[in-house]
């Protein structure tokens, strides 16, 4: 509609500001509130509600300027980061991580079949999680996998994809995390980065409709990432943390 494209281009821009600000270490991190969202965009397509992937546009650049080299993208909305992993599919020098609940959108994309692909090899992992996983999967996931991958790759810098399309009331997902969930999540990855690239961490914001929960779940990252003591509290935290199992699935062991 008319007015997309300014949108879009702020958006993006805003994302490219963050990154910047961040790798050349003006500040340590930060939240970009970026609307619309980006990580569904392809080269050649917008898609998912996203017109330009924020992202892969904030990160070539910085990369392109020599601001900084070796990028972990992590993405951890509902759906999978299909926009990251397109952009740097051959690239073994940013590591982009999906962790998406399965089969949700986009349908041809996601699997963990899907690893790279020439000098990029092994440079994109999917985690694609069964529906009405909990807070024990998402633990799991990013104490047994996520987190030891991006030490692993030893980043110069982390980006963050931060949907908040997992929490439990989101009406597209089915997954069962509550704001806790998504402090604890930025509170681990903020540790990570103070130990494998000076702290620098990025998150951008990306889907979540949730209307009435996405701003607790927004809340509690941007009160960890700022390491600040205003805090929120959220009624419903303990009740959705009994909803979903505290441990792992069994298909997520395997």
């Amino acid at each position: 509609m008319p007015g997309s494209w300014a949108a879009a281009t702020q958006s993006a821009g805003l994302a490219v500001a963050a990154v910047e600000a961040v790798a050349l270490g003006e500040v340590s991190n930060a939240y970009a509130l970026c609307r619309p969202p980006g990580h569904h965009a392809e080269a050649d397509q917008g898609r998912g509600f996203c017109l330009l992937g924020n992202i892969p546009v904030a990160v070539m650049r910085a990369r392109a300027l020599g601001q900084v080299n070796r990028v972990a993208i992590l993405d951890w909305d509902v759906h999978h980061g299909n926009g990251q992993q397109a952009a740097f599919y051959n690239d073994p020098e940013v590591f982009t991580v999906s962790l998406h609940q399965a089969a949700n959108y986009p349908l041809e994309t996601g699997g963990f079949d899907e690893q790279g692909e020439g000098a990029g090899l092994g440079a994109n992992l999917n985690l694609p999680l069964p529906p009405g996983c909990g807070l024990g999967a998402y633990a799991y996931a990013m104490g047994k996998l996520v987190l030891p991958a991006l030490e692993a790759f030893n980043p110069d810098l982390i980006v963050v994809a931060c949907g908040y399309g997992a929490c439990a009331k989101d009406p597209l997902g089915k997954m069962l995390l509550n704001s806790q969930a998504f402090a604890t999540m930025t509170a681990q990855l903020k540790a990570l980065a103070e130990r494998c690239c000076e702290g620098k961490l990025v998150f951008v914001h990306e889907g979540g409709y949730s209307e009435g929960y996405v701003p607790l779940c927004g809340h509690a990252v941007i009160q960890t990432l700022a390491g600040s003591a205003i805090a929120v509290p959220d009624p419903q935290n303990d009740e959705i943390a009994a909803w979903g199992p505290a441990t792992a699935p069994a298909s997520i062991n395997r």
